[in-house]
């Protein structure tokens, strides 16, 4: 498995249809990933070409690992449509990406307490 990057260049992102208060999308990225029309899922770019999107920081200057873990707690927090949870399109509930990391119950242990405010509920 790759090392994580500790570069503080990351950022957790979130798409919303315009003037609406709830995303449809939340994603993990650097440079201008979030603006990205292209390597999305069939159920984004339905949303998209119907209401087009907006996009929406979370954080900024993560680290890859913070990244991908506040990813995570967003879509876990607003909850997919998919599995009738929410309303957002995501495929998974994140924190993979293109790296493959993958948390230990330990991190996830360790980490639990720190539930972001990316959510609405």
């Amino acid at each position: 498995m790759r090392k994580l990057d500790e570069n503080p260049i990351y950022y957790v992102y979130e798409h919303y249809k315009p003037n609406c208060d709830e995303p449809f999308y939340v994603g993990k990225g650097h440079e201008d990933r979030a603006y990205w029309k292209y390597d999305r899922n069939p159920h984004w770019h339905n949303t998209v070409n119907k209401h087009g999107f907006e996009v929406r920081f979370v954080a900024e200057k993560l680290s890859e690992q913070d990244a991908f873990w506040l990813e995570n707690v967003c879509i876990v927090g607003w909850g997919r449509k998919d599995k009738g949870e929410g309303p957002l399109v995501n495929m998974s509930d994140g924190g993979e990406g293109s790296s493959g990391a993958i948390r230990s119950e330990q991190w996830k242990r360790d980490h639990s307490g720190n539930n972001a405010s990316c959510f609405g509920r």
